[in-house]
């Protein structure tokens, strides 16, 4: 079975137009949390307008897991790979300094881990290199040929990002439940052992950034506003980089600091090369001013975490079953 919060409906509403994350209940409650903030730049009636933007952003989310389920029952009918050899996990997927890494945290040995954090003491961000060159071509195409099959419409792999592909629907999730429990899992025990206990679920899908905005659905995501993960821990691994400039990661504060909004590190992204840190903690992405980006991203999801408090409301989960899209919640 799959579980969501029931805020999910509710809360976290964006519209990128905005760039805001809206909670919408009714149009008297929208007002009195909005009108004052809003009214610095639209007048009642574009007010009114985007509450009604927010009210069908709702009714499409309600539908949402519906439309998810029968979507993936059709991609799994239609859908053939092009490359099956990596749907099944090999080692020889990943670098050697990898390797290495993960079996020092299996070892308890923090060094090489402790090595690739960013030299920032506020928060916690790790780099370091995660899949082979030879992996990344194979999947990069096998990427390109589910978003140009004929008869599938994918659905967004995020509630922020146009353009990628769901690791559930192209059907690579084993792959990377393997990933997860027996090389991200001791990294995350070493690294946050303090906070995040077993992350026994996962959310992975890709993102692309184009300049031009003509990649898949044609809308081309250009940047990525102010935001927080529905994860306890993210992995973040830059699959292409070609001519890219701009398009940097930026991290601020944890998302419950009062000084959340200020900026601690800027990233550039290398392909290959991973980016691990705490779902809570807040980032951007800043605009794309050359060149296509991709990025193969995990939502590594911990249910003793986010049973007791949900990471969208901040409150105790209200825990509803769903048919197809799971956030980890175990009832």
């Amino acid at each position: 079975m799959s579980y969501k919060c029931g805020c999910y409906a509710y809360l976290n509403l964006y519209l990128e137009k905005y760039g805001y994350h809206f909670r919408y209940f009714n149009h008297s409650q929208f007002l009195q949390d909005y009108q004052q903030m809003l009214s610095e730049k639209y007048n009642n009636d574009e007010i009114n307008e985007i509450s009604q933007q927010i009210k069908a952003l709702q009714d499409s989310k309600k539908q949402e897991d519906s439309k998810a389920y029968e979507r993936l029952q059709h991609i799994r009918k239609l859908y053939k790979p092009l490359h099956k050899n990596i749907y099944t996990f090999d080692e020889c997927f990943l670098e050697n300094s990898f390797k290495s890494l993960v079996a020092a945290c299996k070892k308890g040995d923090r060094d090489l881990i402790d090595a690739t954090r960013y030299p920032n003491e506020e928060v916690k961000v790790f780099t370091f290199r995660v899949f082979t060159k030879d992996f990344i071509n194979l999947f990069l195409e096998e990427i390109n040929h589910i978003s140009n099959y004929d008869g599938i419409v994918l659905g967004r792999p995020n509630s922020m990002n146009h353009n990628g592909v769901l690791m559930k629907e192209l059907g690579m999730d084993e792959m990377l439940t393997v990933l997860r429990e027996e090389y991200l899992q001791p990294i995350v025990d070493t690294v946050f052992s303090d906070t995040i206990g077993e992350c026994e679920s996962h959310r992975g899908f890709t993102v692309k950034y184009s300049f031009d905005g003509t990649v898949f659905d044609g809308s081309g995501d250009k940047q990525l506003g102010k935001h927080y993960d529905n994860a306890e821990v993210t992995l973040n691994v830059c699959m292409q980089a070609d001519q890219v400039q701009g398009s940097n990661l930026v991290f601020m504060g944890m998302a419950n600091d009062e000084d959340c909004d200020r900026e601690r590190i800027h990233l550039e992204h290398e392909v290959g090369m991973g980016i691990l840190h705490l779902g809570q903690l807040k980032h951007y992405v800043t605009p794309i001013e050359q060149g296509i980006r991709t990025n193969l991203v995990l939502w590594l999801r911990s249910s003793a975490v986010r049973n007791k408090v949900c990471p969208m409301c901040w409150d105790s989960p209200e825990i509803v079953a769903t048919k197809c899209m799971d956030d980890g919640f175990r009832p």
